[in-house]
Formats: C-alpha cells, sequence, structure tokens
C-alpha cells in the first residue's frame, strides 16, 4: 500500500487522484489560554504530532476541519464564540436558543468548557508514535521466499529492507526527515501497526536512525 502511494505521487496517473502531502492537510490545534483554549485550523507538519501538542484531524482541506469542528461543538452544546467561529457581543445564537451553556456569558466556567472541548474532540486527536524510536516491520517478501523489513518512524516510511545488511545501510544514510509524510500513509501505517503482531515488529536503535 506504501508502494502504490509512492508511484501515484511519482507518475500522477490521469485515472487517480493525487495524494496529498502532510502539508496540504489541517488539523484542529487547541492551546491553553487565560480563557480556556484558543482554537485555530492549521497545516498539519511534524510539530502536529509533538508530545505537547493538542492537534486533531487530520483533515484534507480546511473547511473540511471547520465543519468538524462546528459539528463537534453542537454535539457537545460548546459555545461556537467562545471557540471563535462566531463573532459579536453579547451572548451567541446557541445560547439564545438553549443550546449552550453560557460559557460566552459567563455562566460556564471558562475552565469548564475547555475541558468539555478537549473531550468533545478526543476521537480526533493525532495518533502519537507509540515508539521510543525506528521501528521495522516485518512483512513476506513479494517474490514469496524470505520476507522484508519495512523501517518506519515518526509515521514516515524510511526505506524496506531485503537483509541485514540493507538494514544498516538503511539506518546509516538515511535519516527519517529524508522521508516525506503524506496523509495517506499516516493512514495506511496507522491501521498496519493496529494489526501487526508482536513478532512483526523489531525495536531498531533511535540512535542509529539519527547517526
Amino acid at each position: 500500500m506504501l508502494l502504490e502511494q509512492s508511484l501515484l505521487r511519482q507518475w500522477l496517473p490521469v485515472e487517480n487522484r493525487r495524494p496529498r502531502r502532510l502539508q496540504d492537510a489541517f488539523v484542529i490545534a487547541l492551546q491553553d489560554s487565560a480563557g480556556g483554549v484558543a482554537v485555530a485550523i492549521e497545516p498539519l507538519t511534524a510539530e502536529s504530532f509533538a508530545v505537547d501538542s493538542e492537534c486533531y484531524g487530520p483533515f484534507r482541506a480546511r473547511d473540511d476541519a471547520l465543519k468538524a469542528l462546528n459539528g463537534k461543538a453542537r454535539e457537545a452544546g460548546l459555545c461556537l464564540r467562545v471557540l471563535g467561529l462566531e463573532s459579536g457581543e453579547g451572548s451567541c445564537i446557541a445560547h439564545q436558543l438553549g443550546r449552550c451553556r453560557g460559557a460566552c456569558v459567563g455562566r460556564e466556567p471558562r475552565g469548564l468548557h475547555a475541558a468539555r472541548t478537549k473531550l468533545a474532540l478526543a476521537s480526533l486527536r493525532l495518533k502519537r508514535w507509540p515508539f521510543a524510536g525506528a521501528i521495522a516491520v516485518r512483512e513476506p517478501a513479494p517474490d514469496g521466499h524470505g520476507s522484508v523489513l519495512h523501517v518506519l518512524d515518526r509515521w514516515r516510511h524510511v526505506g524496506t529492507a531485503a537483509d541485514e545488511g540493507e538494514l544498516q545501510d538503511l539506518l546509516r544514510t538515511r535519516r527519517p526527515t529524508d522521508a516525506s509524510i503524506d496523509l495517506d500513509s499516516y493512514r495506511v501505517i496507522g491501521r498496519c501497526l493496529e494489526r501487526a503482531g508482536p513478532r512483526d515488529l523489531v525495536m531498531l536503535s533511535s540512535a542509529a536512525t539519527h547517526a
């Protein structure tokens, strides 16, 4: 599946939509502030996966992120004005209709509203890289003889090795940042790790990948 995505980006066949690269996708980003949380729609970058980041998505377009944020806000009774999705003074429209708990007029503490915002978006939170460094996923070789190792690091496909020598060359000469991250590969790798058994995973020295 990763090979397919790579070939689509390389050859751009007219019958297929071009996979978007990571910087073309967007996330809902939250940042704690004195008024609760500040909400922004931002391009998806490698920093979006940082341990201390509060990012949700990813989405293929800014409008998709806004629609998701609006939907979650309405489901949870959040204040669109506090979230920055509605402008104006006084109470928001949802509060006038009984669908907002009043964070816009001080009836709901901003801290509580911030906590409910994070809870409402929890199912969309970006997956954290669950390993200390790079790993390899073992897969049967295409010719049916033996296996190959796909080296992955922070949702990037660094490369594929057919034997120990190729693996060491790959770790010695390539850096994780040399490999691009795209939205489709992020999802492919996520699904792969959910299905992979312990015997299919090989932990690699994080130092080796940065040497």
